[in-house]
């Protein structure tokens, strides 16, 4: 068990210290970290399983500054390792993974704001032109808060799966019959999340395309969004040359 926890701790690692050296690479997201935490626990197939429906979940959250909904990184690790580890059903698993990125949320933005104490130095490195000061911190910064946080992971894995899947077998028939219902639900949640960002009354027509689409003529999802995909591009390129005479005038 412990050599495993220390497998997922390295896919947390990798997760968390990417965006310092790799920029923004969206290697933190559920389709990243809950395949590859399945794929070194040797179970690919959970692992997939949990990247779409976790991805599906959160698709709709968005990091603001200090503002951490919930941290997809280590939900989709530890909820993936425990559906792995414990045999567990996926849907059970599902509602081992918000819970728990909601909590490593406040731990996350813990370690944020004891970090930007670290600022008034890259000021005065910024005043001084010592571009290697500043580097230096920001990486550093980086590592340390991709050790804390992948440190939890790797507790939790190691010492949280057999207490968490004593808890689940505790529960009563009609709880957990409850939970295949919520995490059936999620997805649609994590839809509605990102509707709410992005909405745009111009859009409801596509929907209502989409949706006729797939459920009355039963085109696959793929299809579909072959099809959004080339509508959008076609759209975009007759309509940039009058955006740029636009720009022009």
């Amino acid at each position: 068990m412990v050599f495993q926890a220390f497998l997922v701790a390295l896919v947390a690692f990798f997760a968390y210290s990417s965006n310092k050296f790799l920029g923004d690479a969206m290697v933190n997201r559920p389709l990243v970290t809950a395949t590859l935490t399945g794929l070194v626990l040797g179970d690919l197939q959970t692992g997939l399983i949990m990247a779409g429906t976790l991805e599906l979940t959160w698709m709709g959250i968005m990091y603001l500054g200090l503002s951490m909904p919930s941290d997809v990184a280590a939900g989709a690790i530890i909820g993936t390792a425990y559906a792995v580890l414990s045999s567990a059903d996926v849907s059970v698993a599902l509602t081992v993974s918000i819970p728990t990125g909601i909590l490593c949320a406040y731990v996350a933005t813990a370690c944020e704001v004891a970090i930007s104490f670290a600022m008034h130095k890259v000021d005065e490195f910024a005043a001084e032109g010592n571009i290697e000061g500043i580097n230096a911190i920001h990486i550093g910064a980086g590592i340390i808060k991709a050790v804390i946080t992948s440190g939890i992971v790797f507790l939790a894995v190691a010492l949280g799966t057999d207490t968490i899947g004593a808890v689940v077998d505790a529960l009563p028939q009609a709880v957990l019959s409850g939970l295949d219902v919520v995490a059936a639900a999620l997805p649609a949640l994590g839809f509605a999340m990102l509707l709410n960002i992005m909405w745009d009354r111009r859009f409801l027509p596509f929907y209502f395309i989409g949706f006729a689409l797939a459920v009355y003529f039963g085109v696959d999802i793929m299809a579909v969004t072959v099809l959004a995909v080339a509508f959008a591009a076609f759209r975009f390129m007759t309509t940039k040359d009058e955006v740029s005479e636009e720009d022009d005038f």
